[in-house]
């Protein structure tokens, strides 16, 4: 049932007229449906109609419209590639043909609102607004333009029409790729719906949908992340774009012979359910998988729309419900993490680790793989946001717009030259000149490999995802000439007491030792070599403009909770250890540092390795030989990522080479020589998994 109130007005959601028509058509042969328009004008329509309306906002709107069809508060000289302020013209049109349309509208065939409506319209026929940014000219407007005459079904006289055809909408035509082919697409769609021509539906329809495939190219990668503009990972942007598109095509289409085909589908199904799913907690999307569109909410806001896109798969593939209901529920209710494991995203140089009680990711980049961009101003300073970032989550509020106010060259995790004035990402700055990136996973632990180098700077990085803890290791960090290197254990919003094993800290900054603890926020800190770490409880001020460009130099300010490794200038074979406990009290972590739970068995430059109760870890960075606990060794011949475990089916070994420029290489764990032939393609630097049958 539609909610309403004075301020809010929600549309209807599949009332009991088009539950009639869906009823109808689904006795019908296949493919009799498809030929019919109203169904498919009504059933965008009533998509359109689920946009929440400020009903007193459109009211004002109309009341302020001046005499030839303008509004005076909007600049409609702005040229601001993104965020355009002139294309809001097109976005108040659309709010009141909302209330227009909307059956339960008390605006509903209103005459007043209908010339309103088409003052405005004509307004922004006549002058044909354009923007220096393709998108808004090719995509955006015509889109807009698009929705507001479906809206208004066929009240829009047609001279006016044949205008929009004659301008803004003939400039929507199907080529690119990825998520821009899609919208085009989509624009054509509705461009045909309206003049009725069947055959240029079909072909758009095919367009839209042929992007629904695994590629290595833009588009859905082999391990269910997103690409666009080149191997960039673009979950929070054209991924989160591109699942609201195709599940909104896959809707109005459903029960038509427009229909997604059930191959396709189920590709569909994968990526939300393998893909995006996996990197929201507490309905929060994980920053590093935002992209470059980094505002204020931009976590929980992006975690809503993906939300919204699993309620729509309810009805798209409704024999699979189970499965998105469950995954909403548990972004939705506060409720123990019911998806846990660990992902290894091999296409992307990421990995996202989840326990019931805690969610953490780290982002690398690599020749192969683009950390960031910015484009239109937004990701001013985003150059490290590929460069080994760690997010541990808990509440999901830890970083929740701390981007204002962060100090952009200490990123969770990195290790970065403080020296470097312009943080600006690009495509060759967020493109290293590395290739020994990525990881392996044996799906419920993970180890993720980092032979770090930018700038003249180099460090060998890894991270060693446990059941409860997450083991930092770097080590070999050198750069000839550079300001002072600092590796960030944390930098996130301060949440309650810090506390030591001297007592609670005091804002300020604070020396660590190796085998000193840091609680905060449920979180631990163990410091396990790091000759020179601070602590810090500090306010911090900044502003969203270094974060967006065309943002007002506003300040902002909060607090701060920090702790960094100063290796400093010029380090040569520098290193530091450090781990995390995401589920530790402070009682917890003064056991922890006498007993973590985990054993570091080498720490070197060529060689990084963990031995815990899951079993052993390493990192190959050369051919080498691993001394185990229990008296046995690995050797390899090949640099790879290598983790052995135990499990009540036997022992196992999981491999990958993560460069993707090797076939095959040899394993010797405890005398036994073991095979491995390499995943190639697409599913190069995939994990591959094999048995051992010695002991």
């Amino acid at each position: 049932m539609k909610k309403t109130s004075k301020t809010f007005l929600m549309s209807p959601r599949w009332n009991s007229v088009l539950a009639a028509i869906l009823i109808f058509t689904a006795s019908l042969p296949a493919g009799a449906a498809g030929n019919d328009i109203g169904v498919l004008k009504t059933r965008y329509a009533d998509y359109l109609l689920e946009a929440r309306t400020d009903v007193d906002a459109v009211a004002k709107h109309m009341r302020t419209l001046q005499g030839d069809g303008a509004w005076a508060d909007i600049d409609y000289t702005d040229q601001t590639r993104g965020a355009w302020r002139t294309a809001r013209h097109l976005s108040r049109i659309e709010d009141m043909a909302r209330i227009y349309r909307d059956s339960d509208s008390a605006y509903r065939g209103n005459a007043d609102v209908k010339a309103a409506i088409l003052k405005a319209l004509g307004y922004w026929l006549e002058h044909d607004f354009t923007n220096p940014n393709w998108w808004s000219n090719d995509i955006g407007v015509p889109q807009s333009i698009l929705n507001i005459l479906i809206l208004m079904d066929g009240e829009v006289p047609a001279a006016m029409v044949q205008r929009a055809m004659n301008s803004s909408l003939k400039r929507s035509k199907i080529g690119m790729t990825g998520q821009n082919k899609v919208w085009l697409a989509g624009n054509v769609f509705l461009r045909s719906l309206l003049t009725g021509d069947e055959k240029q539906m079909k072909k758009a329809r095919d367009t839209i949908f042929s992007e629904v495939r695994v590629t290595t190219k833009e588009g859905i990668q082999p391990d269910w992340s997103f690409h666009q503009h080149g191997p960039q990972q673009q979950f929070g942007n054209y991924g989160k774009n591109f699942g609201d598109s195709i599940t909104r095509w896959a809707l109005v289409f459903r029960g038509t012979d427009y229909a997604l085909d059930s191959g396709r589908l189920a590709i569909l199904r994968d990526y939300l359910l393998r893909g995006p799913s996996w990197i929201m907690w507490k309905g929060h999307f994980d920053f590093s998988a935002c992209g470059r569109q980094i505002g204020e909410n931009c976590q929980p806001r992006k975690g809503r729309e993906t939300l919204a896109q699993l309620e729509r798969m309810l009805r798209i593939d409704s024999a699979n419900a189970d499965h998105y209901r469950r995954i909403i529920e548990n972004n939705r209710n506060e409720t123990v993490n019911i998806m846990v494991g660990n992902k290894q995203f091999w296409s992307s140089d990421m990995m996202a680790h989840r326990r019931p009680q805690w969610y953490a990711s780290v982002k690398m980049s690599s020749e192969r793989v683009i950390g960031g961009e910015m484009i239109n101003s937004e990701n001013m300073n985003g150059l490290h946001l590929g460069d080994g970032v760690l997010f541990v989550y808990r509440t999901a509020l830890e970083y929740d717009g701390i981007q204002a106010i962060w100090d952009w060259h200490r990123l969770p995790g990195t290790t970065t030259d403080q020296s470097i004035k312009d943080l600006t990402p690009g495509r060759v700055r967020c493109r290293l000149p590395t290739d020994f990136v990525g990881g392996v996973s044996d799906g419920s632990n993970g180890l993720a490999a980092f032979d770090y180098k930018r700038d003249g700077l180099s460090a060998r990085k890894s991270w060693f995802f446990l059941d409860d803890a997450i083991v930092c290791l770097g080590a070999g960090i050198h750069a000839d000439e550079s300001g002072s290197v600092l590796t960030s254990v944390q930098q996130s919003l301060l949440r309650g007491a810090v506390v030591t094993a001297s007592g609670e800290a005091k804002p300020g900054a604070a020396a660590l030792q190796s085998g000193d603890w840091v609680h905060h926020a449920d979180i631990g800190y163990l410091i396990l070599d790091g000759a020179k770490t601070t602590l810090r409880i500090a306010n911090q001020e900044g502003s969203w403009k270094k974060v967006i460009g065309r943002r007002p130099e506003a300040p902002v300010a909060g607090d701060v909770f920090s702790i960094w490794v100063d290796h400093g200038r010029a380090p040569k074979n520098g290193s530091y250890a450090y781990a995390v406990f995401p589920e530790a009290s402070a009682a917890d972590m003064a056991r922890r540092a006498a007993n973590p739970g985990f054993l570091i068995l080498r720490n070197t430059p060529e060689l990084q390795a963990v031995a815990s109760a899951e079993g052993v870890q390493a990192v190959f960075y050369v051919p080498g030989e691993l001394a185990l606990p229990n008296g046995q060794t690995i050797l390899t011949d090949t640099p790879c990522i290598a983790s052995v475990s135990q499990s009540p089916d036997g022992r196992s070994v999981c491999v990958a080479e993560p460069t993707g420029k090797k076939v095959g290489l040899e394993l010797k764990i405890g005398g036994e020589t073991i095979i491995v032939e390499l995943p190639v393609g697409g599913d190069a630097g995939k994990t591959d998994q094999q048995a051992i049958t010695g002991r």
